[in-house]
């Protein structure tokens, strides 16, 4: 997308042209999330903001307090 240039209306709208809306596969309605980085507005697409989140906050090992639940379980269904 060089050179296109978009412009915010009195209101604070900004139109995404088609042919981005299409590139990023977005529908409408879909929701958006803003964010300020580096003083550049970024739009991410809500589904993508979770799917990172997930990834960051995933336990990627096998945790103490996870451990321990699972053996309590275990022991009571072996009572």
């Amino acid at each position: 997308m060089r050179g296109q240039e978009l412009r915010m209306d009195a209101q604070g709208r900004v139109l995404i042209p088609a042919s981005l809306r299409r590139q990023l596969q977005l529908q409408p309605g879909e929701k958006l999330i803003p964010r300020i980085e580096d003083g550049k507005l970024i739009l991410e697409k809500r589904s993508e903001v979770r799917r990172r989140l997930l990834g960051i906050f995933s336990p990627q090992e096998p945790s103490p307090v996870g451990e321990l639940l699972e053996e309590r379980r275990q022991e009571a269904e072996r009572e």
